[in-house]
């Protein structure tokens, strides 16, 4: 895992105690590597096959990696954040997750 090891204990022992919220914030400056803890964060709080990480091969975390996991919304830094974003993202979340666990 390339983004702090202190980060990835941090999200780890939230996955392992069950103590997530139903939604989180990754922000940082460009570069922080976001998106890769967000998609770790996923995987290990949506895995087929957690044991003490998420396994990485299951078809949940493979969605994740590759993007289409529906219930995983990554806004990124890049581009910029339009209103019109803002309003199809309360819309996608006012629904319950349709894969997640």
């Amino acid at each position: 895992m390339s983004f702090a090891s202190r980060n990835k204990r941090i999200l780890d022992g939230l996955v392992q105690n069950r103590t997530a919220a139903s939604g989180f914030l990754f922000y940082g400056q460009p570069g922080a590597m976001l998106s890769e803890a967000g998609r770790y964060f996923s995987k290990g709080l949506n895995c087929q096959a957690f044991a003490s990480g998420p396994c990485q091969s299951c078809d949940t975390c493979n969605h994740i990696t590759g993007g289409t996991f529906p219930d995983l919304i990554i806004l990124d830094h890049d581009s910029r954040i339009k209103v019109d974003a803002i309003r199809q993202l309360q819309e996608q979340v006012k629904y319950g997750p349709s894969q997640a666990h």
